[in-house]
């Protein structure tokens, strides 16, 4: 008998259901696994907010990754260093699939929240809940970039990210509440 680390009896799943998985799909799957762990191997788990790992360059607002989470997609979180330079701005957006925080980690600028406008500086930190559009611009006089920390959860598959960055959702403008 084989038990858990709470007692409880293992034995009808160990070495079976998805310990042994058959069918014409269940190589592909025990190939991709071991794939995934080959590339993981030598993959930090510790990271530096300004020497990311992975980048997604958009204009003025690179999304920097100091962990590379892409190699993770079973993660239940995200997050990434947003940097605003001057005169940038992020386009306002919608994430529909869950939380987002922002944690302000250097700079200056406005984080816009459901219409709302809040200046912000260092340690400044927003909650941005699912379905409420949300951006930020970095106003063209500062002269260093503003720095976010975004976290988001739930995490999501790196290519349905542009899918739910939207506008705000249908029937809801930028600043309405109801």
């Amino acid at each position: 008998m084989s038990n858990d680390k709470d007692g409880k009896d293992r034995g009808f799943y160990d070495g079976n259901g998805f310990d042994n998985l058959t069918g014409p799909g269940a190589q592909q799957a025990y190939d991709f696994w071991d794939r995934l762990e080959e590339m993981r191997k030598d993959e930090p788990l510790k990271g530096n907010l300004y020497d990311p790992r992975v980048s997604a360059d958009f204009p003025q607002n690179p999304c920097n990754l100091p962990i590379n989470l892409m190699l993770w997609p079973e993660r239940m979180m995200d997050f990434v260093m947003l940097r605003g330079e001057p005169g940038g701005e992020f386009p306002p957006h919608t994430h529909g699939y869950g939380d987002e925080i922002y944690l302000i980690i250097n700079g200056e600028g406005i984080v816009i929240i459901d219409g709302v406008e809040y200046e912000a500086k260092k340690h400044d930190i927003f909650w941005i809940p699912a379905g409420t559009p949300h951006t930020y611009r970095t106003p063209a006089d500062k002269t260093e970039s503003f720095d976010i920390f975004a976290v988001n959860v739930p995490g999501v598959k790196h290519t349905m990210r542009s899918t739910y960055w939207a506008g705000p959702p249908k029937g809801k403008k930028a600043g309405d509440n109801a």
